[in-house]
């Protein structure tokens, strides 16, 4: 960096120089046996891509190979710790997308990293089972922006592609800047950074992961949660309906949402407490679709989760779960039988379930719930197909009298409340 380069640099706002200064961090790339080192997200990019050039020879060559042995329409994926098995034959568009993403994973590891370090929060975090398990990724990353083609197989390079959009719209001093993406009405009066954070909620880019697990994250504040989180039954602030313990103030009013049921299903009674509960409400209690086939056998399912959980009874077929517990000799296809097994047999304590009328005690909810209807006569609460049972404060989980529908969160000396409206 020549001088006048560095009076640049150092008369630069801190968050743009520190966003300089990472595009050059180094990262190590992951693939198979590679270890090299690349300086930036840019160059590790380009030096996986090099990667996949060279798995794609070597898939052609093992296709146009005799073996019959050698399962030619799938492999592992090729990063290290990551479990995911690609359908090279039948989506090797999804394949290049799931190792590209790959790179981009490893370059917001670091930077959560640094992030966290800038901050001086403690790494708590601890299941570094997951740290290069990808979530599901789009069928494409295409833009949506007005009279915009542009598709990539690149999360990165996507992402860039949609921030120029904001960087490149020309608007007087004072003037609106409008979103263009399709079906949005959004506007700004703001610098050209706000329309920039709001296309993120279009192209769902995730700004930072933390560097154990890998869970992404679109906002500083929320990876330091994820950290202060870990800390279980830890900290000063206390819900005042589950008894929760939560470290930070904002954790806690994360918390208090989730005894809030906001969200009306159009087909009945039922109230969810995010958009995403009451989804999955209607998938499953309104809905007959079930697009989700299995290709060993006449099975269909309504997500992919639950073809991926299916999928194990014939990847794993023949072998089964054998009970820890000495002579028993019992045997499973799945670990809930095997729970079922422990509890009624050995009588694994696990979860203790109490009547909220009587002194009656239960291992399991489904048993607690027939003596609520055949002892005391209860019904569903309206709309639901369950009761729903909460630990309190001895550790016994009992039945949720209280729904909340809207709420106001107050605070009072001491500590947060919840209030019905």
């Amino acid at each position: 960096m020549t001088e006048l380069q560095l009076i640049h640099f150092l008369d630069m706002p801190k968050s743009k120089a520190r966003d300089i200064l990472r595009s050059s961090i180094e990262l190590q790339c992951e693939f198979s046996e590679c270890h090299d080192k690349c300086n930036g997200v840019e160059e590790l990019c380009s030096h996986v891509s090099l990667h996949i050039e060279i798995m794609r020879q070597q898939l052609s060559d093992a296709a146009n190979n005799s073996n019959n042995d050698v399962d030619k329409t799938r492999c592992e994926c090729p990063w290290r710790d990551c479990q995911a098995v690609l359908e090279i034959e039948k989506d090797w568009p999804q394949c290049l997308r799931h190792i590209k993403f790959h790179a981009y994973h490893t370059y917001l590891k670091i930077i959560g990293a640094d992030e966290l370090r800038r901050r001086k929060i403690a790494i708590s975090c601890t299941n570094t089972a997951t740290r290069n398990t990808l979530p599901e990724l789009p069928d494409a990353f295409q833009c949506g922006w007005e009279d915009c083609q542009f598709v990539d197989e690149s999360a990165y390079a996507f992402y860039r592609h949609v921030e120029s959009h904001a960087k490149a719209m020309v608007v007087p001093r004072g003037g609106v800047r409008q979103c263009q993406w399709s079906k949005c009405d959004y506007t700004t009066k703001a610098a050209v950074t706000k329309l920039s954070d709001h296309l993120r909620i279009h192209s769902q880019e995730r700004r930072l992961a933390c560097p154990v697990c890998g869970n992404m994250y679109s906002q500083s504040t929320r990876l330091e949660d994820h950290q202060k989180r870990q800390h279980r039954g830890v900290g000063n602030f206390q819900c005042s309906h589950c008894n929760k313990k939560c470290s930070t103030e904002r954790l806690l009013r994360d918390h208090l949402r989730k005894h809030v049921n906001l969200y009306s299903c159009m087909f009945c009674d039922m109230t969810c407490v995010s958009p995403s509960a009451l989804r999955i409400h209607i998938l499953y209690r309104h809905s007959a679709e079930r697009p989700f086939s299995c290709p060993d056998c006449d099975s269909t399912f309504k997500t992919k989760y639950a073809l991926a959980n299916h999928s194990l009874c014939h990847e794993y077929e023949g072998m089964d779960l054998v009970c820890a517990v000495e002579n028993c000799g019992f045997k499973s296809k799945n670990a809930d039988s095997m729970k079922r097994h422990n509890s009624e047999v050995h009588k694994d304590p696990g979860r203790v379930f109490g009547c909220h009328l009587c002194e009656a005690m239960f291992q399991t909810g489904p048993e607690l719930s027939n003596h609520l209807k055949g002892t005391h006569e209860l019904n569903y609460p309206s709309g639901h197909v369950r009761f729903r049972f909460a630990p309190e404060a001895d550790g016994i989980r009992r039945l949720v009298t209280v729904r909340y529908e809207c709420f106001q969160v107050g605070i009072v000396p001491g500590r947060i409340v919840l209030s019905v409206m």
